[in-house]
């Protein structure tokens, strides 16, 4: 299970700025702000089929967490 959002909340609590809208505008840079909000809300409420090994990079690097953390690796 994707956990996006458990992420998120664990890099506000060490006190990270990061949010959603901004993530969502990091992985999609050329898309419209609308479209990078659909886009992340879909991955982080787990509507996708997929995604990209560099989001998963991008999303841990900003988020300061790992890949099994994000997947719910234990």
């Amino acid at each position: 299970m994707f956990k996006l959002k458990e992420c998120l909340l664990k890099a506000a609590q060490k006190g990270q700025k990061i949010s959603q809208k901004e993530l969502g505008q990091l992985l999609w840079p050329n898309s419209t702000e609308q479209t990078a909000r659909v886009n992340i809300s879909a991955l982080a409420n787990g509507r996708t089929n997929s995604i990209k090994i560099e989001f998963v990079n991008i999303i841990c690097e900003k988020l300061e967490c790992t890949p099994n953390e994000l997947f719910g690796v234990e």
